[in-house]
């Protein structure tokens, strides 16, 4: 069995396209490996439309150092398969 991985992934949005609401703040994702990560986010974020260009992916991120005043309050599971944050893309 393949272990899920916690990925933090921030985009450069300066320069996309109607950028969806509310992502400005970057990603919390669990999938089985970082390709899959992105394309989760492509789907459900994205609609199926070509990412932004990627400022950082943070592989196994440690939720404890993300921010405690918005991000871990408005956070689902991120022991689950797919997007943690921002919540409504689960």
């Amino acid at each position: 069995m393949t272990p899920l991985h916690r990925y933090w992934i921030d985009f450069d949005l300066a320069f996309y396209e109607e950028p969806p609401m509310s992502v400005d703040m970057g990603f919390g994702v669990t999938a089985l490996s970082q390709d899959q990560a992105l394309e989760i986010v492509r789907q459900r974020v994205f609609n199926g439309r070509p990412l932004p260009t990627i400022k950082n992916i943070a592989p196994n991120v440690d939720v404890s150092i993300l921010d405690p005043r918005h991000i871990r309050p408005n956070m689902a599971n991120p022991a689950v398969l797919g997007i943690w944050f921002p919540l409504g893309f689960q």
